[in-house]
């Protein structure tokens, strides 16, 4: 049985990568890209929803590791 927690990881961690897909769209099709500020927005909001997956697999290493006792 899945923890509430496990489930909820999962879902957060799904949107987001979706989240990520729906901008890189985006930006290849040139929708609502009318400047290099709308295009550096986009790309800063792919980096910093990237950074985020990178935390997340940051985070469960270290609780990994802690449980383990190391």
């Amino acid at each position: 049985m899945q923890t509430f927690q496990s489930v909820f990881e999962r879902e957060l961690r799904k949107q987001i990568e979706e989240r990520i897909a729906e901008i890189k769209d985006m930006l290849g099709s040139g929708i609502s890209i009318q400047g290099i500020e709308d295009y550096r927005r986009n790309v800063g909001q792919i980096m910093g929803l990237e950074w985020a997956l990178g935390a997340f697999e940051a985070a469960n290493e270290a609780a990994a590791n802690a449980e383990r006792g190391q």
